[in-house]
């Protein structure tokens, strides 16, 4: 669980840039403010279930599928580290 924040941020940002939405359009469509996105998208911020459904609802996506594909990336993480320590 060490990259879960960035490995959240990663899918959010991912989304955002193939739906070609600013953060701060992002964050218009889910009520949050600009700043707080870029905090999520770094992995400085972990939000609320309130948060990732109204990210997943403005990324037009299921909240499920955004955590999923957080969950894949942190997988990877796990395992290019594991790697990279042998």
């Amino acid at each position: 669980m060490r990259y879960l924040g960035k490995s959240f941020g990663v899918s959010v940002r991912k989304q955002r840039l193939k739906l070609g939405l600013s953060q701060e359009k992002l964050a218009f469509r889910c009520g949050s403010h600009r700043n707080y996105i870029g905090e999520i998208e770094r992995g400085e911020k972990s939000p609320s279930l309130h948060i990732i459904f109204a990210l997943a609802e403005a990324l037009e996506m299921q909240a499920s599928d955004l955590v999923r594909m957080a969950e894949e990336r942190e997988m990877l993480s796990r395992i290019d580290s594991t790697s990279n320590a042998n």
